[in-house]
C-alpha cells in the first residue's frame, strides 16, 4: 500500500473525471483499488464531484380514486373502509361495534 498526499489524490479524482473512463477502467490503468478510489472520493469530494442535477422521474400528483364503503350503524358507530376491504373482516367489525351503546 502506498501513501498518497491529498494533492495527489485530488489529481487522481480530477484525472478520472476528465478521462472519460469509467472508475473501474481508470483504477485498473492506474493500479488503484476501486475501494480506495471510492474512499478518496468520499473524503475529498469537491463541488465538482457533486452532480449539479440529479435525474428523477416526474410523476403526476393525483390521489388515487378509491371507492369507499361508509356505514353508520343504528348505535351511531361509523365504519369507513375501502371497497376492497374483505367481507369477513367487515362482518367481524360490525359484530364488535353493533352491541355498543349509542354515544350521547
Amino acid at each position: 500500500m502506498r501513501f498518497r498526499s491529498k494533492d495527489e489524490i485530488q489529481k487522481h479524482l480530477a484525472a478520472q473525471r476528465t478521462s472519460g473512463m469509467t472508475i473501474s477502467a481508470y483504477c485498473r490503468q492506474e493500479k488503484i483499488s476501486q475501494n480506495t478510489f471510492f474512499n478518496w472520493r468520499k473524503r475529498f469530494a469537491g463541488p465538482q464531484d457533486i452532480p449539479s442535477t440529479i435525474p428523477f422521474l416526474k410523476l403526476p400528483f393525483a390521489a388515487p380514486a378509491v371507492e369507499r364503503l361508509d356505514l353508520i350503524l343504528p348505535n351511531g358507530a361509523r365504519i369507513s373502509a375501502p371497497m376492497s376491504f374483505g367481507v369477513p373482516i367487515l362482518r367481524d367489525v360490525v359484530r364488535l361495534l353493533a352491541p355498543l351503546r349509542p354515544h350521547r
